[in-house]
C-alpha cells in the first residue's frame, strides 16, 4: 500500500469478498464471530505497519472481519483509525489469515476507503442496501395480527438492567450489566406454517465514548430455555448463539452511518450457520428489524425505505424445530462497553400461543 495514503487520525473502511474451500474444491463455512482456536473460525483482515527491514517492529490491528459465512463469497469488512504509528511507518500492508489448516482463502474486490466526517447522523438511510436476491418465501405484512405483551408479567428479564415504559422495554446499564429479557410462553402458529416472528422499533439509543456500540440480539430459544441460559458476557456469546434456536444481531459503530447485521441458527445438519448483511443508516430511532420463522426455515429483515429487507439468506431448521412452539427474546452483546442505553417497542406476532 502507498503509505501516503495513512493519515493519522482519519478513519477508513476496509472491504472485501471472501472465498472460503476445502483441498478438494468444497466449500467451507466458517461460523462468523468464533474465537480463532475454533475448527471453524473465519478468517481477519490484519492492517501491517511495519519499521524497518530486516530488525523490524510492527503492529497488527484487525480491520476486518467476515459478517457472513454462508454463501460461495462472502463480505468481509471493517473500520479502523489509522494511529501514528501507522502512519509513520516505512511499509502498510493487509495480511487476510486465520482460517482453519487446510482451508484455502480467495479474496476479491479489495478496497480500503478515507471516511470524512459527516456531521451529527440522521436516522434516514443515506444510501439504500442492495435489494437482497428474491425468495421463495411469501412478504410478511409488517402489521401484525396478534400483540402480546412482552413486559414484566409475562417475561423473565434480568433485573437492574431491563425495566419497562408501558409496552416499551428499556435496556441500560452504567457498569456493565448483562441484560436479557425472555418469553414465558412459546408461541407458535396453528398451521402448517409454525409461523412466530419478534420485530422491534427503536425509541431511543444512547451513543457512549467511541468504537462499536452495545448491539441488541432477538433470538428464538426452546420451549424449556431459562433466563440463566442465554444470559452470559461478552465472552460467552457464541455459547449464546450455539444455544438459541436462531439470532440475529445488529451491530453500529459510533460515528458511522452504517449498520451490520449477523445472524445465526442451528442447522439441519446440528451445526450453528450464520448469513448477514448491512445498511448505509445508523440503527438509532426509528430503525426496525425483525426475526422470522416461516415454513421450517428461519430469516431476518430490516426496514429501509418504506419496506422490508431480507438480511442475507433463508436458512432450514432442523426438523426438531420447524414446528414446535418457540420462545422469543432479546438480549445485550455489549461490545465490552460499561455503558448502554436502548429502548426498544416490541412486537411478538403468530397464529396461536401455546402457554408453558
Amino acid at each position: 500500500m502507498d503509505t501516503r495514503c495513512m493519515v493519522e487520525g482519519y478513519m477508513y473502511a476496509f472491504h472485501a469478498m471472501v472465498k472460503l474451500t476445502n483441498q478438494d474444491g468444497s466449500l467451507f463455512e466458517c461460523n462468523v464471530g468464533a474465537w480463532s482456536s475454533s475448527p471453524f473460525s473465519c478468517p481477519d483482515a490484519n492492517l501491517i505497519s511495519k519499521y524497518g527491514l530486516t530488525d523490524w517492529t510492527g503492529e497488527w490491528p484487525i480491520v476486518g472481519s467476515m459478517v457472513e459465512s454462508g454463501n460461495e463469497w462472502n463480505v468481509m469488512e471493517g473500520i479502523f483509525t489509522v494511529s501514528a504509528f501507522d502512519a509513520g511507518a516505512g511499509t502498510v500492508a493487509v495480511e487476510i489469515s486465520g482460517a482453519p489448516a487446510g482451508v484455502n482463502i480467495q479474496i476479491d474486490k479489495v478496497s480500503i476507503s478515507r471516511i470524512e466526517e459527516t456531521g451529527s447522523p440522521t436516522n434516514s438511510p443515506v444510501t439504500s442496501p442492495p435489494t437482497s436476491s428474491p425468495s421463495a418465501f411469501p412478504t410478511i405484512s409488517p402489521f401484525p395480527l396478534n400483540v402480546p405483551p412482552l413486559h414484566q408479567s409475562s417475561a423473565d428479564f434480568t433485573s437492574g438492567s431491563v425495566s419497562f415504559d408501558g409496552d416499551a422495554i428499556i435496556f441500560s446499564s452504567t457498569s456493565g450489566q448483562e441484560a436479557t429479557i425472555l418469553s414465558k410462553t412459546a408461541y407458535t402458529s396453528n398451521d402448517p406454517s409454525a409461523y412466530v416472528e419478534i420485530m422491534v422499533e427503536y425509541l431511543g439509543r444512547d451513543i457512549f465514548g467511541t468504537g462499536y456500540q452495545a448491539a441488541l440480539a432477538l433470538f428464538f430459544a426452546g420451549e424449556t430455555e431459562t433466563i440463566g441460559g442465554v444470559t452470559g458476557n461478552d465472552n460467552t456469546y457464541e455459547t449464546f448463539e450455539n444455544t438459541v434456536v436462531a439470532t440475529v444481531k445488529d451491530k453500529m459503530y459510533y460515528s458511522m452511518d452504517h449498520v451490520w447485521f449477523s445472524m445465526k441458527n442451528k442447522a439441519v445438519d446440528g451445526s450453528t450457520v450464520s448469513t448477514g448483511g448491512s445498511g448505509s443508516y445508523k440503527m438509532t430511532t426509528g430503525g426496525k428489524f425483525k426475526l422470522t420463522r416461516l415454513n421450517g426455515y428461519v430469516m431476518s429483515y430490516h426496514y429501509v425505505n418504506g419496506e422490508w429487507v431480507q438480511i442475507g439468506t433463508s436458512q432450514e431448521l432442523p426438523e426438531d424445530y420447524k414446528m414446535v412452539p418457540l420462545k422469543v427474546g432479546m438480549r445485550i452483546k455489549r461490545e465490552w462497553k460499561a455503558e448502554y442505553y436502548l429502548k426498544v417497542y416490541p412486537i411478538i406476532t403468530f397464529d396461536a400461543a401455546q402457554n408453558q
